[in-house]
Order: structure tokens, then sequence, then C-alpha cells
């Protein structure tokens, strides 16, 4: 009984007893101490000094919870992250693997088919290399042929000219000062000097080279009408012959411009063409006027050629030309329904005229080279 109450004297004491409302403070429970008379603390000899027990509060402790909860969500956060992006380079990689292998395949497949190609495409080279070659020796040899050609054309040229020449000197003899004086003399009086005269077929062989080659030229052929008139007159000329001669001394005397002539006069009425076609009505509208007016000022043209519009024609007509096919744009001329032009009727008159001269010179060439032949 004694040990049981000085245990509980000793409790008092030391103050262990439960703290009252009035002894917590924020949050944080105090034990007071209680001082006995003699100003010892707890039943210890010595001075007074304070001592606090520090309890963790509830809030606190859920504080402390929830930050080790935030950790580890953010450690797990970064785990995952980490984990869901090997997962995503690897699966990349391995479409990227797969993705090459299969390029790799379809590349080799290409360089397979690809280099038998490439073989032929060298041989092919050689080939055209050698054809090139080819057409350069053919080039030059039908080059130095050609030339070979036209040497032996103009000697025969010059010893047709030099027997004319004599033969014209033995009929009509002419002064040597006047042959200096003017060379032409000869042959302007070439026609005129075997005019009413008989002559042989083969003087009526060179008046139609001679004939041709002043075509052939661009000069005048009138001068030799008064020979071949001589010719048609003679009494053993045939008479499909004599027929030729008079239909190209007929020809002859119409004095059909030369081709080229034609040719550079129709790119002038193709001018004056291209301004009729782009002409419009009174009742145009504004937009279509000043249209017609920009065409008419640069001259411009369709260049469809299919179809009968006067826009068409002057395109096939412009083609013609270009090509220097007088009979094609002759026949564009014959049958233009555009608005008229001065001077078309008659370049197409002239253009028929040449057409029938052509074909004059062609029948009297066939007509006594075949007969002298």
């Amino acid at each position: 009984m004694a040990r049981s109450k000085q245990a509980d004297d000793t409790k008092v004491n030391r103050g262990d007893k439960k703290p009252s409302l009035d002894d917590v403070v924020e949050g944080t429970a105090f034990e007071k101490e209680t001082i006995d008379p003699a100003g010892q603390t707890g039943g210890q000899n010595g001075p007074a000094r304070p001592s606090t027990t520090t309890r963790v509060s509830g809030v606190t402790l859920v504080s402390l919870i929830m930050s080790l909860v935030a950790a580890a969500g953010v450690a797990f956060l970064h785990y995952k992250i980490n984990t869901d992006t090997e997962q995503a380079m690897s699966a990349r990689d391995k479409e990227l693997t797969e993705f090459y292998d299969v390029l790799g395949d379809r590349l080799n497949a290409v360089e397979a088919r690809l280099s038998p190609l490439e073989i032929t495409a060298s041989a092919l080279q050689q080939e055209a290399d050698e054809f090139e070659v080819k057409i350069d020796e053919t080039a030059r040899a039908t080059a130095d042929d050609f030339a070979a050609i036209q040497s032996e054309m103009a000697i025969r040229l010059g010893d047709v000219e030099t027997q004319v020449a004599e033969f014209l000197a033995a009929e009509a003899p002419i002064s040597d000062v006047d042959a200096q004086a003017n060379t032409a003399l000869i042959d302007d009086r070439a026609g005129s000097s075997l005019a009413g005269q008989t002559i042989p077929d083969q003087i009526a062989v060179l008046i139609v080279m001679g004939l041709l080659s002043d075509d052939a030229a661009g000069r005048p052929l009138a001068r030799w009408a008064p020979a071949l008139s001589s010719y048609a007159e003679s009494d053993n000329v045939p008479a499909s012959v004599e027929q030729a001669v008079i239909a190209a001394i007929a020809a002859i005397n119409a004095s059909p411009p030369p081709a080229d002539s034609l040719l550079a006069d129709g790119a002038t009425l193709a001018a004056s063409m291209a301004i009729g076609v782009n002409e419009v009505g009174v009742d145009a509208s504004l937009f279509e006027r000043a249209r017609a007016s920009f065409g008419q000022m640069f001259r411009l043209r369709s260049t469809n050629i299919a179809g009968d519009d006067p826009h068409n024609q002057l395109a096939r007509f412009d083609l013609a030309l270009s090509r220097r096919d007088l009979m094609a744009a002759a026949g564009i001329a014959g049958m233009w329904n555009g608005p008229k032009v001065d001077g078309l009727e008659g370049w197409h008159q002239n253009a028929l005229s040449r057409f029938a001269l052509d074909k004059a010179l062609a029948d009297l060439t066939a007509a006594i080279v075949g007969m002298v032949g």
C-alpha cells in the first residue's frame, strides 16, 4: 500500500495527466509541468527547464501521405512515359526495318530489270553511232556525187551555149566590137535569128534547154517564141510536137510571173486577208470590236486548218506559202469565201498562168526530147 501510494505521488509530481483543451495550441499538445514548492520540476533537483513533446497532428500526417502519393505518381508517370517511349521507338524501328527491307527488295528488282535495259541501251547507242558514221559517209559521198554531177552539167551547158553561139554567129554574124559591148546581144537575138529558118531537131533540143534555163533563173521567155514558131512550121515536125510548141508559145506570151515572185506576193496578200477576217459588223459588242481591232493591228490569224471558215482558209493559205506549195495556195485563193481582198483574184489568175506555162514547157520538153531520143 505504501508503494502504490508513492507511485501515485510520483505520477502527480511528474504531471502525468491528460491535457485539457486550454493546453492545446495550434494542434500541438503541451504537457504542463507541476512545480513543487521547493522550485523543482517533476520532482527533480536543479533549475526549472521547459520540456516539449511534439506530436504529429492529422493534417501534417495527411500532407505527408499526399506528398508521398504525389512523388509515387510522378515516379510512376515518368516510368510509364519512358516505357511507352521505348515501346514506340521499338515499334518504329521495327517498321522502319521492315520498310527498308521491302524498299531494298524493290530496288533490287528494279536494278535487275534495269541491268538488261542498260545493256540494250548501250548496244543501241553503239548502233546509233555506227549509223551516224554511215550517214556522214553517205552525205559526203552524196555531196561529192552532186558536185560531180553539177560540174558535168556546167560543162555540158557550156558546150551547149558555145554551140548555140557558134550557130547564131554563123547565121547572123556580129562584129567583135558589138559583142564586147553587149554580150547579151547574142542571147537576145537567139529567137529572131532562127525565125523563118528550117531548124533541125538537135537545135530544137538546144532551144528547149535554153528556154528551161531562163525559166529556172526567172528570166523572160518571150525571146524564144520566134524560134519555136519557126520550128513548128517545119515540114518534118509531127503534129503532136507542133501542138506542144503552139501551146508553149501561148503560155510564154501570157508572161506569168515566176513562182518565187508569186510566193512573195502571196505573203503580202495573206496580211490583207488577215485584216479582212478580223472585221466585225456594226452590231458587234465593244469587246468584239476591241478584239477585232487588235487582230487587225497585229494581223492575228487562226492556227486551225480544218474547216471552210475564212480563218481556217487563211491558216491553210499561210501553211501552203510556208511550204512553198504554190499550187495549194492557189487552190485556197480560188475558193476564198472571206471578205474581198484587192489583188487576190489577179494573183490567182497569174498562178494559174504559171501552172499552164510549167505544164506547157514540160510537155514541150517531153515531145522534142522524146522525138530526138
